[in-house]
């Protein structure tokens, strides 16, 4: 017996946005400001470890000072 070719999906942007999905999904980003969130994120995607964003801490404008 054979089993059915495994699926894959090809389409780089579309790889890329179900990976941002999941890490909003998974991570509760909720506790964030918007910015801490958008940095939160990008954190979790580039070492793929959704727990990382328990051990991030800022303060209340340090997003803000960091865009500055």
């Amino acid at each position: 017996m054979t089993r059915p070719p495994l699926r894959y999906e090809r389409d780089p942007a579309a790889i890329y946005a179900e990976s941002f999905a999941t890490v909003e999904k998974e991570a509760r980003l909720d506790r964030f400001t918007p910015g801490m969130a958008q940095l939160a994120t990008r954190v979790i995607h580039a070492c793929g470890m959704v727990e990382v964003a328990d051990r991030l801490a800022s303060s209340e404008r340090a997003f803000e000072a960091g865009q500055a």
